[in-house]
């Protein structure tokens, strides 16, 4: 009897470690910790400075103010009109005209996105147009040139 309950014990004991985890490594550990981000990724504290600055423009300022932001080319986005590539100052003029129409009332990022070699961010802008107080989303993703983060791609939906 007593040979049999030594065998069950080292059947049971051999199964759970057969079914325990490995311990992680603390590199491991960190990256398991937000599967979001991989070694290359890594996170850009400027970036959020550019956020807050677009985010200041668009609330009380003239788009205008965006174009020492942006890249030579810029992908621009806006309903009823063409998505297209255009220079920071065409680019300017495009959201200008648009944001025109529309008393801006607030803007706010509402996610920030800010690893890796394409951060973004989107918001909410609340603007009053003839049809009343509405509300529409802006995303603005950037990227590095000549050593700086500019803004390569700004839509609104």
């Amino acid at each position: 009897m007593k040979k049999l309950f030594v065998m069950i014990c080292v059947v049971v004991v051999q199964e759970c470690l057969a079914q325990r985890r490995p311990i992680a490594k603390p590199e491991q550990r960190k990256m398991l910790a937000d599967p979001r981000t991989s070694a290359r990724e890594e996170q850009h504290p400027e970036v959020h400075g550019i956020f807050k600055r677009v985010a200041e423009i668009l609330a009380s300022e003239s788009v205008q103010n965006l174009v020492p932001m942006m890249a030579q080319a810029v992908d621009v986005g806006v309903p009823a009109a063409e998505k297209n590539l255009y220079s920071a100052n065409q680019a300017s003029a495009v959201l200008s005209r648009y944001l025109a129409k529309r008393k801006t009332s607030s803007f706010q990022f509402t996610s920030v996105h800010d690893r890796g070699q394409a951060p973004f961010a989107s918001g909410s802008l609340t603007f009053s147009s003839a049809e009343g107080v509405r509300v529409m989303q802006i995303y603005v993703g950037l990227t590095q040139w000549n050593g700086r983060w500019v803004i390569n791609q700004f839509n609104v939906y």
